[in-house]
């Protein structure tokens, strides 16, 4: 985690899929680089991401995932980056309990408190970043199920976990009861 940029979206480097490329864009991309990167929204991919526990993704700039089928992480991988990017159709956020009672979900990502305090860790014994900018880059929409209280703040010191954390994302849905309240606890959200 502490080599050299080289290439990335300082000297234009971009990953996505172009749409005049019909080549481009039907794998999954795994990113891992010490530069800052930036990823498009996915389009046409014909794979998907599994992280399985004991997985380890180390670097000091960006760890991005890309993929048109979705992201899955199995047990606790460790992820340990300054960026964190994830690109998939939608992200389906909710207890697992309330993921499960909602039937079939979009294809995409799912998302609850427990595996964001899994990426904030970092490893600081190891000189590994926790993440700082979270990116959630979705297609279709970001949707969230039943009562949901997303929060970044460390309890030790009172602050965010997170400098930003940011939804790409044409739309924000949510399922669940006239009674249900989505709480979102950080110190910058940035949607567009």
């Amino acid at each position: 985690g502490h080599g050299l940029t080289w290439l990335d979206q300082t000297s234009g480097l971009r990953f996505g899929a172009p749409a005049d490329a019909p080549l481009y864009g039907r794998s999954a991309l795994l990113l891992v680089s010490n530069g800052l990167f930036t990823l498009s929204t996915p389009s046409g991919a014909t794979s998907s991401i599994e992280l399985k526990d004991g997985a380890t993704l180390y670097s000091e700039g960006t760890v991005g995932f890309y993929s048109d089928r979705g992201v899955s992480f199995s047990g606790t991988p460790t992820i340990g980056t300054r960026n964190l990017l994830l690109a998939v159709p939608s992200f389906n956020i909710g207890s697992a309990e309330a993921l499960a009672a909602a039937g079939e979900l979009p294809v995409g990502m799912n998302l609850n408190q427990a595996i964001l305090d899994t990426l904030f860790a970092g490893n600081p014994a190891a000189g590994v970043p926790s993440v700082e900018n979270l990116v959630l880059t979705a297609t279709d929409s970001i949707n969230f199920f039943g009562s949901v209280d997303l929060d970044t703040i460390d309890p030790a010191t009172g602050t965010s976990r997170l400098s930003q954390l940011v939804f790409d994302s044409p739309a924000l849905y949510g399922y669940g009861d006239d009674d249900d309240l989505v709480r979102l606890t950080t110190d910058t959200l940035v949607w567009y």
